[in-house]
């Protein structure tokens, strides 16, 4: 590329040394919108709401564990503390080999042993106190009272009973520790929180005429969201390619083995059955529950991870995501298990809507200076009508 008398004249070695231009325009922008998506600063009241709602499961969900609690984390549990350490200590381990023909042992990782608070504290009396510290500790995180302390002794606590009680551990435990551990890393204390009620009216004592503002924006909230974003449709997806594996779900009696399930359905009522009777009595409706049920979960949870970013699916997908698992909450009776998931699914919505409702809450306890609530403007890459919200 030369320049005569003010005008620029191509040449084909001046396009071919553009092309390393253009590439590394394309390489910066890539870095650009990267940057963007990971750190672009979004309000982290939405963090908060998820903290508030999500403890307040977690905090149920350990609180049955009350009712009986040393058949779970005790030293003589289900699986006794003798068995349980030598499952953890001294059980070979066995890895896929690196051609994948054959499993070999791995001695470095038959070393790593699971952590519990449970494996070292094993009278009655000390059993008890940890189980009430976890709660209290809990309790405190879903409260948002010393936020960043009790966000990691919550996610201890969480992963001790589910390494130690491993007979009831399921998918409900994994989510809630997922929740946790992601919450954990967020400043889900700016609020929802007691945390930042104190900072507040210290703020407002002080003299500061920006007491009320809202929590200032931060690259660390869209890191983490985008972090559970994607851990969503990983499990999404993985969800649905091993429903691929199993063959009622390609001639779609899949949702009929859960429907007429005796071991989490409500066989025992009359209209229950009389619903499935009618069903099974009706081919037609038969197949439209049974096998579109069965296409219906499997679009979604292969279709998800990829179309949710979009602005015109994102709300398809979100919308029958809190679908299935309120049918799964009804149908399996796996409510809390729904529950959290359905927090993971709201980790999708823009960053607005978690600060209208903390602007709502803060009028409603008189925590502001205006009874006005304005909806603030979203933030790159998490906005209402942005592909990647």
């Amino acid at each position: 590329m030369r320049q005569n008398n003010g005008t620029v004249e191509g040449t084909v070695e001046g396009t071919m040394e553009g092309t390393p231009e253009t590439l590394m325009g394309f390489v910066k922008s890539l870095f650009v919108d990267l940057d963007r998506f990971f750190f672009g600063p979004i309000n982290p009241s939405l963090l908060g709401l998820l903290r508030l709602l999500a403890g307040l499961a977690i905090l149920y969900i350990h609180l049955v564990y009350s009712l009986d609690l040393f058949a779970h984390v005790g030293k003589d549990a289900w699986i006794d503390l003798q068995r349980v350490n030598e499952s953890r200590m001294d059980s070979p381990v066995y890895v896929p080999s690196l051609d994948w023909t054959d499993y070999v042992q791995d001695k470095a990782l038959s070393k790593v042993s699971n952590f519990s608070l449970f494996f070292h504290v094993t009278s009655p009396t000390g059993v008890w106190v940890v189980h009430i510290g976890v709660l209290l500790v809990i309790l405190m995180f879903t409260l948002g009272l010393f936020t960043r302390v009790t966000a990691v002794l919550a996610w201890i606590g969480t992963l001790s009973y589910i390494q130690r009680a491993s007979t009831s551990l399921f998918g409900m435990d994994t989510i809630a520790t997922i929740l946790v551990t992601y919450l954990m890393l967020a400043p889900c204390d700016r609020a929802f929180s007691l945390d930042s009620v104190i900072s507040r009216l210290r703020r407002k004592k002080a003299g500061d005429p920006n007491w009320d503002a809202p929590p200032e924006a931060t690259g660390c909230a869209t890191f983490v969201t985008r972090l559970m974003q994607i851990h969503f449709s990983i499990i999404y997806f993985a969800a649905g390619a091993s429903k691929l594996l199993g063959g009622s779900w390609w001639n779609g009696n899949a949702l009929w083995s859960v429907m007429a399930n005796y071991e989490f359905n409500p066989m025992g009522s009359p209209l229950y059955m009389e619903i499935l009777n009618y069903l099974a009595s009706n081919r037609v409706l038969w197949e439209i529950a049974t096998t579109g049920g069965c296409a219906y979960t499997l679009f979604l949870e292969l279709a998800f991870p990829f179309l949710v970013w979009y602005p015109r699916w994102k709300w398809v997908m979100m919308i029958g995501a809190i679908g299935l698992h309120t049918m799964i909450g009804v149908l399996m009776g796996l409510t809390f298990f729904s529950i959290l998931m359905m927090l993971l699914v709201a980790s999708f919505l823009p960053p607005a809507v978690g600060e209208m409702a903390r602007k709502y809450c803060a009028n409603l306890f008189g925590l502001t200076k205006t009874k006005v609530a304005h909806a603030t403007e979203p933030a790159p890459g998490l906005g209402m009508k942005t592909a990647v919200a």
